[in-house]
């Protein structure tokens, strides 16, 4: 056996131990029993030019509740009990991956058990290919993750039930405030005229505090769906600039009471999901233009730089600024650093705007100078 190291086709250097395992494993069929029992739930080898003809180890069957003896080495064998939709999902992998070498063959699978339950497997393939770099065999690979599959699938009915129940009392609990805030509406319309000025006063903070009591419920509902997933909606191209103009333009009443401008220098498109970035973008410019000084026009300026493996987008403003020792509380869940009531908020937003970022693989940050501005900036991996 090997007393030093080799070196590879590549160049790199092998280790002793990778090439004394190389030889066992031709020279010794224990030793390849032994790692695919030990550590998958199936092997097959497939000959591609004889498509009909494929082998597929004893625990390939044995994993699904079957006898190996009781089936042919054949590829139509195992076609009755996968589910026939997941079957189409490998067969365009299989015809993508023999296109082009570096499209995995990679998916999870429904098998249909002897005693009808459903397997979840991993199957994963590697095509071997000629020297003209055809591909004439397959070399495939079980993991069974029906465990958890079923874990996740609990899980999912679990944050169902919870958004669910958040969709129940955010009904049960906006409808009686609401019934109240235009009780109140019509109260000061027909008998404002007639109260003192003491009980004018009551009566606008009472409706100031119903108003946010609802934004209060409709931003909870909000980041239960976040949690629950059902917020994120699918990955997608998204040029920044189109995400800007839409933000814009549902912030255009705000912009143009407050005389604020949005400046954007950046061609950018970045991958990410459509529903999430926006909003992220439409709380951190609105609340730029709440926490404006109002002695000058707010300018919100919006960066995207390119860094190593993500994005950085950043929104800073030349606003009021926040308290160097509150910075680190702004994200904070029911947190408002600036107590001013004239100033609507439930202190919601960035606290969604973290668990966004963070759903979307990023992390989200805020430098600040009271008096001068603030800037937010979050990551987002470049895919």
């Amino acid at each position: 056996m090997p007393e030093k190291p080799s070196a590879g086709e590549s160049g790199r250097e092998q280790h002793y131990l990778q090439v004394e395992l190389y030889e066992l494993l031709r020279s010794d069929d224990s030793i390849f029993d032994f790692i695919q029992s030990g550590s998958l739930d199936g092997v097959w080898y497939w000959d591609i030019e004889h498509p009909e003809q494929e082998w597929m180890s004893p625990r390939f069957w044995q994993t699904m509740g079957y006898d190996p003896s009781e089936f042919p080495h054949l590829s139509s064998a195992w076609q009755d009990i996968i589910d026939k939709d997941d079957l189409a999902v490998a067969m365009d992998n299989f015809k993508r991956h023999c296109e082009n070498p570096d499209y995995p063959y990679d998916q999870i699978v429904r098998y249909r058990h002897k005693d009808g339950s459903t397997v979840w497997i991993r199957c994963r393939g590697l095509a071997i290919r000629d020297a003209s770099g055809r591909p004439i065999r397959m070399l495939g690979a079980h993991s069974d993750v029906t465990q958890l599959k079923e874990a996740e699938l609990a899980l999912q009915a679990k944050n169902d039930e919870l958004i669910n129940y958040s969709y129940a009392v955010s009904h049960d609990l906006k409808g009686p405030v609401a019934n109240a805030l235009l009780a109140l509406e019509v109260l000061a319309s027909r008998c404002g005229d007639r109260l003192a000025e003491s009980e004018r006063q009551l009566l606008v903070g009472l409706q100031g505090s119903m108003s946010r009591m609802i934004a209060v419920i409709n931003e909870l509902h909000r980041i239960a769906l976040l949690e629950g997933g059902q917020e994120q909606g699918p990955m997608e191209p998204l040029p920044v600039s189109d995400a800007v103009a839409l933000v814009s333009h549902d912030l255009a009443e705000e912009l143009k009471s407050s005389q604020a401008e949005i400046r954007l220098d950046s061609d950018a498109v970045v991958v990410t999901s459509r529903v999430l970035f926006i909003q992220l973008l439409y709380n951190l410019v609105q609340n730029a233009i709440k926490y404006r000084n109002k002695d000058i026009a707010p300018v919100i300026r919006i960066g995207v730089t390119p860094e190593p493996g993500y994005w950085r987008i950043s929104v800073a403003d030349n606003g009021i600024g926040i308290a160097e020792q509150d910075c680190g509380r702004v994200f904070d869940f029911l947190k408002r650093v600036n107590t001013d009531p004239s100033v609507p908020g439930a202190g919601l937003g960035l606290s969604f705007c973290k668990k966004a970022i963070a759903r979307l693989g990023g992390s989200i940050s805020v430098k600040s100078v009271l008096g001068e501005g603030s800037e937010f900036s979050f990551t987002l991996p470049r895919q």
